[in-house]
């Protein structure tokens, strides 16, 4: 079964390890406090949305409703027109008598009782009738010259001004058709100063505006500042807006600069009905209830973050004290393994020393052994014999205490250079021998001695010159080497 391969942490892992506590708390709580105060953005924005949709809704119905009162206003003097064009006293129209004019001018003062404004009666050419002269009063042939033609269906004309008595009306335009052939038009004026006290019965709330735009892009009448604005044009943009389509809402602002939110509608006559709203009610404000749960989640963060804070030094507190602690111990236990280590290299070293010791020792006493035994075959001299087997008794009592006093490391004379091979002397006679020593004075002694038995010694001083003679013909009968020699290799390998 193969070993798991260890995997080295990528660098978000090594990242994270790199947190404090108190930052990985801290993180914890905050992974569970976002997502409720995401949560909790989500239903102010929900709710910021649905306050602006109310409020397009609201905006769009209350110039629904506006429309559909001045589109009533309007109607009742379309009605109150359209059944004057269609009086008995018009028959004889275009040439009708003075009793027929004096008559209709009666009957229309009766009619249009409760309305502001007058009602003219014009032919291509001239004012027959005209309700703002005293009553029974009819205007004269030269009075009031027209200029245009008379219109063949119902409209309202644009906002215009009398020089003469310097007031704006509009003018509500009704034909009296013979053929199919317009012979006479009723004009009813409309003051612009009637339509203010119809909007204010819609009771705007504070901040809001209402106008009427007729079909030249003059403003007839305003909510508030009617008397201000009237006659003006309109804004560019809310201009371009009316040209393109009929109904709307759009961003804007009043003739003041004020930022609005507009809703209009232009009715089948041409005039257009504008509401509008504050911008910035518009968009819409936070409910202070949904405020107040914002500010009440935003507190309950920072007390979260806050408490993390204080929870997070509380462990690390309590952490580092047992990292402490188990540092301590950890600095305890290697100081007991780096001195149980200390004593054993000292062991080691001093064994080093002793072996180093106990071979030199018996390389000493090697030296003497051999040179005595050379001492006893060359001198052949009796004398000499008492002073030749004092000196071999001193190298075994020398080599009786070196294995006393290095008892691991010691061995007999010769056991740690060449061992005297224990074959018979005429059996080494002739026989070729690879000495192997790197003590000079032991490998001369020690070849010497062979050398005398009738050996052919050659001689070598570490264990490559020993494999490099090996190699060499015509070989070797025996091999004695050293154990401890130079270089990677020792006598034991060697052998």
């Amino acid at each position: 079964m193969p070993s798991p391969t260890p995997t080295t942490p990528g660098a978000g892992e090594a990242w994270v390890r790199g947190l404090s506590i108190h930052t990985r708390v801290l993180a914890l709580v905050l992974a569970l406090l976002v997502p409720v105060l995401c949560g909790g953005l989500w239903v102010i924005s929900l709710t910021y949305r649905l306050e602006r949709e109310t409020n397009e809704r609201r905006l769009e119905e209350t110039s629904r409703a506006l429309s559909m009162v001045l589109d009533r206003e309007v109607t009742e003097r379309v009605v109150v027109i359209r059944a004057l064009s269609n009086s008995r006293l018009l028959d004889a129209a275009p040439d009708i008598s003075q009793q027929a004019l004096r008559a209709f001018d009666d009957q229309a003062r009766r009619t249009l009782t409760g309305l502001e404004g007058w009602l003219e009666v014009r032919t291509a050419r001239r004012t027959l009738v005209n309700t703002r002269l005293p009553p029974g009063g009819l205007p004269g042939p030269d009075d009031a010259p027209i200029a245009t033609a008379l219109s063949a269906r119902t409209l309202i004309q644009p906002l215009q001004r009398d020089r003469k008595i310097g007031v704006q009306y509009a003018t509500l335009v009704q034909p009296v058709l013979r053929d199919g052939q317009p012979v006479l038009n009723l004009t009813l004026t409309v003051l612009p100063r009637e339509f203010p006290r119809v909007i204010d019965q819609q009771q705007l709330a504070d901040g809001w505006m209402a106008a009427i735009v007729d079909s030249s892009g003059h403003i007839v009448a305003q909510y508030p500042g009617a008397a201000a604005s009237t006659g003006r044009l309109a804004t560019p943009d809310l201009l371009s807006r009316i040209a393109a389509a009929e109904r709307g809402t759009m961003r804007s602002t009043s003739l003041d600069g004020q930022p609005l939110t507009l809703s209009f509608s232009t009715s089948p006559q041409g005039w257009t009905y504008v509401t509008g709203m504050p911008r910035a009610r518009f968009d819409g404000i936070v409910p202070q209830a949904v405020l107040k749960v914002g500010m009440a989640m935003s507190a309950l963060l920072a007390l979260a973050a806050a408490a993390s804070l204080w929870v997070s030094r509380g462990i690390v507190r309590q952490v580092r004290a047992e990292l402490e602690q188990q540092v301590e111990k950890a600095v305890a236990h290697t100081r007991r393994v780096e001195q149980r280590m200390s004593r054993l290299q000292r062991a080691e070293a001093l064994g080093r020393l002793m072996k180093g010791l106990s071979h030199d020792f018996n390389n000493v006493l090697g030296v003497i052994s051999n040179s005595a035994h050379l001492l006893r075959r060359k001198a052949n001299n009796p004398d000499l014999d008492f002073a030749i087997d004092a000196t071999l008794r001193a190298v075994d009592t020398g080599s009786r205490l070196i294995r006393h006093v290095f008892p691991a490391h010691a061995g007999g004379t010769g056991d740690d250079g060449p061992a005297m091979p224990s074959t018979p002397r005429r059996a080494l006679a002739g026989s070729r021998i690879l000495l192997v020593e790197d003590n000079e004075a032991l490998l001369r002694t020690t070849s010497a001695l062979l050398d005398m038995y009738g050996c052919e010694v050659v001689c070598g001083t570490s264990a490559d010159d020993a494999l490099r003679l090996i190699e060499q013909p015509p070989g070797f009968d025996a091999v004695l080497t050293d154990v401890r020699m130079p270089g990677a290799m020792d006598g034991i390998a060697l052998a």
